[in-house]
C-alpha cells in the first residue's frame, strides 16, 4: 500500500459537492504468505485498486487548492479593511491635530484680547488714581498758596494802610489822621478785595497822574 502525507484541513476552508462514483464491489483477498487471518486489500472490481486512491486523492488536492485560494482571499480583504481602517485612523488624528491647533490659537488669541482689555482697564484705573491725587496734591498746593498770600497781605495791612494816607496827603495836600474809621476802612476793604483779586487799582485823574507819577494816564500804571 503507498503511503500518504497528513495534513490539516481546516473545515471553514473546505466545501463539500455532491461526486457521483461508480458503484464499487469489494472483492477480498488474502496476501499472498498470510493466514486466512490476514488484512484484506479492497479493489475495485472492476478498475482495480489504484482508481479509488487516485480520486481521492484528487477530492483532496482541489479542496487544498480551494482552500488556499479562499484563504488568500481572507488575508486581501482583511489587509484592505486594515489599511482602511488605518487610513480613516490617521485622518481622524489629523482631524484632532488640527481641531486642538484652532482650538488653541482661539484660546491664545481670545487670552490676549483679555489680557489687552485687562491691561487698558488697569492703566486707565492706575491712570485715575493718579489723577486724583495730583489734583488732590495740586489742591493742597493752592489751599497753601492762598494761605501764605493772605497772610503776606494781613502782615503788610499796616505798611499799606499807611503808604495810601501819604499817597493821599501828598494829592490832597492834607494829613489825615490814622484814626479816620472811614478811611481806614476803606483801605482795609481795598486789602480784604486785593486778597480775593490778586491785584490792587489805584485811581488817580490824570493830571495828578501825570505830576506824580509823569507819562499820562492811558500808559499809567496798576
Amino acid at each position: 500500500m503507498t503511503p500518504m502525507s497528513s495534513f490539516r484541513i481546516e473545515r471553514q476552508y473546505v466545501s463539500f459537492k455532491s461526486v457521483e462514483t461508480p458503484n464499487v464491489h469489494p472483492v477480498v483477498h488474502t496476501r499472498p504468505g498470510q493466514a486466512g487471518g490476514a488484512d484484506p486489500v479492497f479493489e475495485d472490481a472492476e478498475n482495480g485498486p489504484g482508481l479509488e486512491h487516485s480520486r481521492a486523492a484528487g477530492i483532496i488536492e482541489r479542496a487544498r487548492e480551494e482552500a488556499e485560494k479562499k484563504s488568500a482571499r481572507i488575508v486581501k480583504r482583511a489587509e484592505k479593511e486594515a489599511e482602511s481602517t488605518v487610513a480613516a485612523a490617521k485622518d481622524r488624528a489629523a482631524a484632532i491635530i488640527g481641531e486642538a491647533r484652532e482650538s488653541g490659537e482661539a484660546l491664545r488669541q481670545s487670552a490676549r484680547a483679555e489680557g489687552y482689555n485687562r491691561g487698558i482697564k488697569d492703566a486707565e484705573a492706575e491712570a485715575e488714581s493718579r489723577k486724583r491725587l495730583e489734583a488732590g496734591a495740586l489742591e493742597g498746593m493752592i489751599d497753601q498758596l492762598k494761605r501764605d498770600y493772605s497772610e503776606l497781605v494781613d502782615g503788610t495791612k499796616q505798611d499799606l494802610q499807611a503808604l495810601v494816607i501819604e499817597i493821599a496827603r501828598k494829592i490832597i495836600g492834607v494829613k489825615l489822621k490814622e484814626s479816620d474809621e472811614v478811611f481806614i476802612g476803606l483801605i482795609n476793604d481795598a486789602i480784604d478785595k486785593l486778597k480775593q483779586a490778586g491785584y490792587l487799582i489805584i485811581r488817580v485823574c490824570p493830571e495828578d497822574y501825570a505830576r506824580y507819577f509823569g507819562g499820562t494816564a492811558e500808559n499809567g500804571i496798576h
